[in-house]
């Protein structure tokens, strides 16, 4: 069966993550996915130490499966062939600096008037509109502004930023469901669509519960550091060769744990009779819990736990998880394939569909690959193809 998305091509405009993450999975949905880039030197990514082979592995992770046009869109020929291009497609993904593509001339309202049924989708750190609109998208700050930073802090009180890039992966996610959505109702009402899709927005939309304790209190949703706020023992323990995550969110996950750490004398003491008792004493508890946990290992721990279905893990890193038997078994690690032979692993694409198996795509477009056959399927010639080619358009 042919993938969801086989009958739609997305022209991309895209840099470093959040716009790029969007259009790997579109393509990994099976929509042809053209990639724009700058002649000679291509987009930001592609320059990211360390390399494999002449690849950047930060490009190569979230750009599998497109096809590479080089254009110089800063030139009249250059936007001309862009708008040539966009006229047969259904989706422009882009995520440069608001007012970017308005310079450029290639901007929703200049490219409408050539598709009017395209649904083109901006992406940026602030949004197109707002106090805030020109500010840099970074990811970071994003994390700070948002109040994301707020609620993890180091043992000195100063705020932590999360290691994975989480508001560029937020807005990318919000932008994949949101330009499906667009196509669903444009093959529906005939319509296009003006996606305005921003980091900070979508990162706030993550606060979720954590939002609504605010809402709530009007109060700032504290610190969760190694503890989750409302039960307890809850949290990051240390055994006796490292660390485990220990989630007892129930009376019979509390039950369950005492009889795992033979520590059924816990139950009957008044101080841990109910979960609020249990938070209120969190620091006596885990004390207690530790210097038990101590004389096992985080590996002989977890198993003792999973097997009385309490919820519990060993802390891996962005080594170890995909050494790990599960994640073998949900097959999320992919080998894509350099201009040069060799092989990177990427995460595959994590979404599992009865009707459709996703087989991968191993391309890794060399900068301007497709340029020549994209600018053929969009009309031109072999002669205009060079003279656009000396002229250093493409």
């Amino acid at each position: 069966m042919a993938a969801p998305l086989s009958d739609i091509t997305v022209v991309e405009l895209t840099q470093m993550v959040a716009g790029p993450h969007a259009g790997m999975h579109l393509a990994d949905m099976g929509a042809e996915v053209i990639k724009i880039e700058r002649p000679e030197y291509g987009e930001i990514a592609r320059n990211v130490e360390p390399k494999v082979g002449d690849e950047s592995f930060y490009y190569m992770t979230v750009n599998r499966g497109k096809r590479s046009v080089t254009l110089d869109l800063k030139s009249e020929h250059g936007r001309e062939l862009f708008l040539d291009i966009v006229e047969d497609a259904d989706v422009v993904l882009e995520n440069y600096t608001p007012g970017t593509v308005s310079e450029l001339g290639i901007d929703y309202e200049t490219v409408r008037e050539r598709n009017s049924e395209i649904i083109y989708c901006s992406v940026s750190g602030f949004g197109q509109t707002g106090p805030r609109s020109d500010d840099p998208g970074v990811d970071f700050i994003v994390q700070a502004y948002t109040g994301v930073a707020s609620m993890t802090r180091d043992t000195d009180g100063r705020p932590l930023r999360m290691g994975v890039t989480v508001s560029d992966l937020a807005g990318a996610m919000y932008a994949l469901q949101a330009i499906v959505a667009s196509v669903r109702r444009r093959d529906r009402e005939g319509v296009g669509d003006y996606i305005d899709v921003s980091l900070s927005d979508s990162l706030l939309s993550f606060l979720s519960t954590r939002a609504g304790h605010s809402f709530a209190t009007g109060e700032p949703f504290p610190s969760v550091a190694r503890s989750h706020v409302y039960f307890a023992p809850e949290g990051i323990f240390e055994t006796a060769d490292g660390y485990i995550q220990i989630s007892t969110v129930t009376e019979k996950h509390w039950e369950k744990l005492c009889d795992v750490l033979d520590r059924e004398d816990l139950l009957e003491r008044p101080e841990f009779e109910t979960i609020d008792d249990r938070c209120q004493h969190r620091d006596e508890l885990n004390e207690i819990l530790e210097a038990t946990l101590s004389e096992r290992s985080a590996e002989e721990w977890v198993e003792l736990m999973k097997e009385r279905g309490i919820p519990a893990s060993e802390i891996n890193d962005t080594q170890s998880i995909w050494e790990d038997e599960h994640t073998e078994a949900r097959d999320m690690q992919f080998d894509v394939e350099t201009e040069s032979g060799e092989t990177f692993p990427t995460i595959a694409y994590p979404v599992k569909h009865e009707t459709w198996e996703w087989d991968g795509d191993e391309y890794i477009a060399p900068l301007g690959a497709d340029t020549e056959s994209v600018l053929k399927s969009a009309g031109y010639d072999d002669d205009e193809i060079e003279t656009l080619r000396e002229k250093e358009v493409i």
